[in-house]
């Protein structure tokens, strides 16, 4: 029996406009009513997340920033904090590298931009707190710094963080453009794998969705875990499953399919059995 169901938003469960499935927040509230836990894998920062789903009829529990932020029943459950001098180190390094590249500091005082940034990139990110060259003003816990390429990080800009930092940090390579620096071990894998210990949950009473390399630590932890059908051919590795895209709601069909309407759920493979 599925007790835990959890979702990445970009390319998962939001279609290509950025919305939810019609139904979505219906079917939120019948998951409730049976006693399912219904969780936001995301790399987006809880304030982001938070207002999005203030019109559901029953929270989510909500694992941010790529695993380094958890809440549950609207508190904080977990937070990975990150040295304050490895934080101004990699600040610095970012600040040597080519100037369309910048970064994203997620702490739990706010989120900030350097103060050279435009008030275009400010306004798209939500952002008016603003730090100097380096960061050595910011007066936070962080943990998370989110580095963006705008020409795309894969090529060049995810390998040397992996180079430079890959001993002391997890980098993860989050979408198209962005690469997120966290503690060693924070994931969201980990996140969910917390979660899961908090509710009494196995992975075997786990369903998960997503689209992206990011996503590959928590399918892990489900045994009903769905790669998104307009996931990179590279990605299906990392599910048992696959999903329909998101374009045609396809964490909403499945969830309806084998959860709501009670159709046996796929055999699995013979390595997860």
């Amino acid at each position: 029996m599925i007790r835990l169901i959890a979702s990445d938003m970009d390319g998962t469960l939001l279609d290509a406009e950025k919305r939810f499935p019609p139904d979505f927040f219906d079917v939120l509230g019948e998951l409730g009513e049976r006693g399912v836990v219904f969780a936001v894998c995301s790399g987006r920062p809880y304030s982001t997340l938070g207002p999005m789903f203030a019109p559901a009829p029953v929270q989510p529990a909500f694992i941010c920033d790529n695993g380094a932020f958890v809440v549950e029943h609207g508190r904080r459950s977990f937070v990975s904090i990150i040295d304050r001098a490895l934080v101004r180190e990699v600040l610095a390094y970012i600040d040597s590298l080519d100037a369309e590249i910048y970064a994203v500091v997620c702490g739990l005082k706010g989120t900030y931009l350097r103060c050279d940034a435009s008030q275009g990139r400010r306004d798209t990110l939500h952002i008016d707190t603003l730090y100097n060259e380096r960061g050595t003003e910011i007066d936070d816990d962080i943990f998370k710094i989110a580095v963006c390429d705008p020409r795309g990080v894969g090529s060049a800009t995810y390998p040397a963080l992996c180079d430079r930092f890959g001993g002391r940090l997890t980098v993860v390579h989050s979408g198209p453009l962005y690469a997120d620096l966290m503690n060693p071990g924070i994931d969201k894998g980990a996140a969910l794998a917390h979660l899961q210990k908090e509710l009494g949950i196995s992975p075997d009473e786990t369903m998960a969705f997503g689209d992206y390399y990011n996503d590959a630590g928590f399918l892990a932890r489900a045994s009903y875990s769905f790669v998104m059908e307009n996931a990179d051919e590279a990605m299906r590795k990392y599910g048992n499953f696959t999903a329909p895209p998101n374009t045609q709601y396809g964490v909403i069909r499945t969830i309806r399919r084998y959860v709501l309407e009670g159709e046996t759920l796929p055999l699995l493979p013979d390595e997860c059995i």
